[in-house]
């Protein structure tokens, strides 16, 4: 299973703001959905593959559509590309789907696991434990 990538930028807000109200099905509480920082959701990727994150899904099943902000890492800077896409059509035995844009690099969105989560569940149980605290199955 990949690792998440752990890139990270600021999302920027007025730019944001006129691509969400470009968008006809956009609802009322559209500022909810525009975030100060986002995080890239993809598995691990090279430096020429853009970092994403979906930040709203239009769940009109006759025409699902995603609303993301891509990035690319500049030296210091990013350069910030606000667009919407069509939602990765791949499904789970037990139809999970995926909760990525279609065409998408290498690794579903079920399979996409948090590294600090990988990490801890390597740990001893008691050790785990001690970090995270007791969960309700234990």
């Amino acid at each position: 299973m990949p690792l998440q990538c752990t890139a990270f930028t600021e999302v920027p807000q007025v730019d944001g703001a006129a691509a969400l109200l470009a968008i006809p099905e956009i609802e009322d509480d559209w500022w909810e959905v525009l975030p100060e920082v986002a995080l890239c959701e993809l598995g691990e990727h090279d430096e020429t593959t853009e970092h994403a994150v979906v930040l709203w899904y239009n769940l009109d099943l006759a025409r699902p559509r995603l609303w993301m902000v891509r990035w690319t890492d500049v030296g210091r800077f990013a350069i910030h590309r606000f667009e919407t896409a069509a939602q990765c059509l791949a499904r789970t035995p037990g139809v999970e789907e995926c909760l990525f844009f279609a065409g998408h690099p290498l690794g579903h969105s079920w399979e996409v696991k948090d590294p600090v989560m990988a990490t801890l569940e390597e740990l001893p149980t008691s050790l785990r434990r001690r970090i995270l605290g007791p969960k309700d199955e234990d």
